[in-house]
């Protein structure tokens, strides 16, 4: 007879370890949900969970194969539960063409890239930050294959919506800050918004977990 797996303390206990840079131990953890995740035939979001958080631990020791291969089991299985058009499918999509993009696959890369910002489009608002994020990855690999008009035009919308961002929270501010008196202050607030995100992004940090679909 089967018995009882707290599968949520796994993933908990293992996005804890990753949260607290410990990334060996974290892996351990999701290593062997996976392992009673098989046993158990587990098939419920749980299980995407899990193969997406166990593919960050192998990113991290720098075995993309490994972590790709995991990933696209991740998508599968999402998208068998969720359907091909859900945030989650856009999330892993990012993640795989992450991979690619580290292994010069650029082609590739920018196809799920591309098929992501579809699904965010169809998910979020157009000044949506995660779509200024999409947009700004895509323009990044259009300046490594040299095709700079499309990179303009990434960066062009990109920039739109991040100054329209940046306007919406000086407007709902307290106290109220005075609106920007020039293009230079947008500017200047906009490379200050995107400092830390472009460092972060396309470093291809661990990004959060799931949350857990029930």
């Amino acid at each position: 007879m089967k018995t009882q797996v707290d599968f949520r303390s796994y993933i908990e206990a293992g996005s804890k370890a990753y949260s607290d840079g410990q990334y060996t131990e974290g892996g351990k953890i999701f290593l062997n949900a996976l392992k009673e995740a098989k046993r158990v035939r587990l098939q419920d979001s749980r299980l995407t969970v899990i193969l997406y958080n166990l593919a960050h631990f192998y990113f991290q020791q720098k075995r993309f194969r490994k972590a790709e291969a995991l990933l696209e089991r991740a998508l599968s299985h999402c998208e068998s539960l969720f359907g091909r058009n859900c945030d989650h499918v856009s999330l892993i999509l990012n993640r795989i063409a992450d991979v690619h993009m580290i292994e010069q696959r650029y082609s590739r890369a920018e196809a799920l890239y591309k098929r992501s910002l579809q699904i965010d489009r169809r998910l979020l608002a157009a000044d949506d930050p995660q779509v200024a994020k999409q947009l700004l990855k895509l323009a990044w690999l259009n300046c490594i294959q040299n095709n700079f008009d499309e990179a303009h035009e990434n960066l062009k919308e990109a920039l739109e919506i991040k100054v329209q961002n940046v306007r919406d929270q000086k407007k709902f501010a307290k106290p109220p800050l005075a609106e920007p008196s020039s293009i230079d202050e947008l500017n200047e607030d906009f490379a200050d918004a995107l400092d830390g995100e472009i460092e972060s992004d396309l470093a291809y940090p661990p990004p959060s977990n799931f949350t857990l679909v029930s």
